[in-house]
Order: C-alpha cells, then structure tokens, then sequence
C-alpha cells in the first residue's frame, strides 16, 4: 500500500504538468507539495524521501532545455558566455536550490526547533504584500452615503403616477 505522502506527491506531479514550471513558479510549486505533505503529519525522513524525486520532476527535459539555451544565447548577454550544458546545469541547480530550501522551511532536520504552519505562512513576502495592499485600501477614500443622500433629489414613491401626469 502506498503511503499517504507517496499519494501526495503523485497527485501533484500530475498536476504540475498543467502548471507553469517556470523558474520562477518553481517556489510556489514546491510549497503546494511540501504544505500539504507537512499538513498531513509526514515526518522529516519520509518528505525527504520524495525531495529528489520531486525536483527531478519540476527540472525541464534535455531538449527543452537546449532549446532554450539556443533562443536566449543570441538575447541574454550572460547566457551567450556560458556552454550549453553550463547553461542547462545552472538551471536544474537553480531548480533544486529552490525546492531544497522550501523543503527546509517546513521540516527540520532532527533536534532543530518545529515552528507551526501558521508561523510559516506569515514570512516577509507574505508581511510585504499585506503591507502594499493595506497602503492601496487606505489611498481609497472612503464614500458618506448619508452625503451623497443629502445631495440627492428626494424620489418619489410611486414613479407610475408621476410618468402618468406628464404624458397628460
């Protein structure tokens, strides 16, 4: 029988080739998987378990990759100096770097302290767009309905009879 982590990552696998696998969605990507692999109690040596498997899984295929390399090398000045297999290698270190580190923000290794779910969802990220959306809320001015009621013409009650009088 499969254990509840294995499920979890096959699940996501599945998923993720309808994701965007880009580097730069790499750090979300991985964070739905190690979240929900912490949220279900897996313990330290079975989440490791799956962490090669899993950044092996997010890493672009060989000819993605040398497609790539070959578009950006006319493009990107600092790719033009690098080999094909530097180019390919620095991507899937990049790759991995990312999912190792999300990895570690949810499981310890053994005798390092346990920080709760809720403690890690609040990182500097998190607190820097909070604050840039707090800072776009206040900018909006807030409206006076009783001002605006002010304003306003009294409406009358019965709209029928009045179209009925001035069609008279």
């Amino acid at each position: 029988m499969a254990s509840k982590t294995s499920i979890i990552f096959d699940k996501w696998k599945t998923e993720l080739e309808f994701k965007d696998v880009r580097t730069d969605c790499a750090e979300a990507n991985f964070d739905e998987l190690f979240q929900e692999v912490f949220t279900a109690g897996a313990d330290f040596d079975e989440a490791h378990a799956i962490l090669n498997t899993a950044i092996k899984a997010h890493q672009p295929p060989l000819s993605v990759g040398k497609k790539v390399y070959r578009r950006l090398k006319t493009q990107v000045p600092f790719i033009a100096n690098m080999t094909e297999r530097e180019y390919i290698d620095s991507w899937n270190d990049k790759i991995a770097k990312i999912a190792k580190r999300v990895f570690y923000s949810y499981f310890y290794v053994e005798g390092d302290k346990k920080v709760p779910l809720e403690e890690k969802a609040s990182n500097k990220k998190a607190k820097d767009e909070y604050n840039r959306q707090r800072q776009m809320v206040d900018a909006i001015p807030l409206v006076d309905i009783e001002a605006i009621k002010e304003k306003m013409p009294p409406l009358n009650k019965n709209l029928m009879e009045e179209l009925n009088r001035t069609d008279k």
